[in-house]
């Protein structure tokens, strides 16, 4: 028993430091988004980072059009998720990652210089959900 107690102590610690941490945490919201880069050139990894950028922005494009009335409005909203996506993404998980390798002979044109394929990259992302809509309502009164 005597091994058990702190054993026990120490969970309900745990428990009620989570409490007080979820109490005033982020309000978070995931959201899938898809990529799809062709890779012209010998970096490969610095293909897949703008790859999983380009989900990353799509998943935020996906959620901020829940959040507003009309789709089509979010076009004037575009260009700040791209850049703020860092801001809004609190966390991604990087579901699928694929790098296809042309066809034998179709790339018979090219000057043969570096690496031809293409990423296609699925993540899912933890979006502050707060950030995203306050960002999306300030926006247009901004921008008009």
């Amino acid at each position: 028993m005597s091994t058990l107690r702190p054993l026990l102590l120490g969970v309900v610690a745990l428990a009620l430091l989570s409490i007080s941490v979820s109490a005033g945490s982020i309000p978070l919201v995931s959201s899938v988004g898809e990529a799809r880069l062709v890779l012209e050139g010998s970096d490969r990894a610095a293909a897949f980072k703008k790859a999983v950028k380009e989900a990353l922005v799509d998943a935020v494009k996906k959620e901020a059009a829940l959040l507003v009335d009309n789709p089509e409005d979010l076009g004037a909203f575009e260009g700040e998720i791209k850049e703020r996506v860092k801001d809004f993404v609190v966390k991604y998980e990087v579901m699928e990652a694929t790098f296809l390798l042309p066809e034998e002979g179709a790339d018979e044109s090219r000057d043969g210089i570096g690496e031809y394929g293409v990423w296609e990259v699925k993540v899912k992302a933890y979006i502050d959900s707060d950030l995203l809509q306050r960002s999306i309502i300030k926006s247009p009164v901004e921008g008009g």
